[in-house]
């Protein structure tokens, strides 16, 4: 339920909301196995709540301050979002996302002399501007000491990542698919 107070001349409203507690898992629909990086979002009016989860085992616990008919999307990098409308009860609400992943994507960074490139970010959109300390959660992989990376899912539509690293321009490359 929510209570609303008249803010008086200024024609402002304060909308004051329940909490509801969540419990769910975030699970691969082709495999079954539980997804081990996502964003929990939801949506009020114009104001967006991202919540980032990291569990070994798919499985999230929040709080949520909100209208009780919501709707929660789940995103997991280099895929489309899973959109879930709920009722919240009070008590503990469980919650389950099964999520259709892409395709696993592997590669290897290199300079135009074929060194590999440690420490580049991969991302799904091209990126404006880049704090290599404070923007890597954005990316989707980075590259280790040889260059390589791995995406454990991107979508099958997507056709091109965008590679950045602070010593280079950052640069589209299209996705090579061999059909395994």
């Amino acid at each position: 339920d929510e209570v609303r107070v008249d803010a008086g001349q200024h024609g402002l409203e304060l909308k004051v909301y329940d909490k509801y507690e969540l419990r769910g898992r975030i699970i691969n629909a082709k495999t079954g196995a539980p997804v081990d990086k996502f964003l929990l979002n939801t949506t009020n009016g114009a104001m967006t709540k991202s919540m980032e989860f990291t569990p070994v085992d798919g499985g999230f616990e929040t709080t949520y301050s909100g209208p009780k008919d919501t709707t929660f999307t789940v995103q997991v990098a280099g895929n489309k979002g899973s959109a879930q409308a709920v009722s919240l009860t009070d008590g503990v609400n469980e919650l389950e996302f099964r999520i259709d992943l892409g395709d696993a994507v592997r590669g290897t960074i290199v300079d135009e002399d074929g060194t590999p490139i440690s420490g580049a970010l991969v991302f799904e959109q091209p990126e404006t501007t880049i704090d290599f300390q404070s923007d890597a959660w954005r990316s989707i992989a980075k590259t280790d000491s040889d260059g390589a990376f791995a995406i454990s899912s991107l979508d099958a539509s997507r056709d091109s990542v965008f590679i950045a690293h602070e010593d280079y321009v950052p640069v589209e490359v299209p996705i090579e698919r061999n059909g395994n």
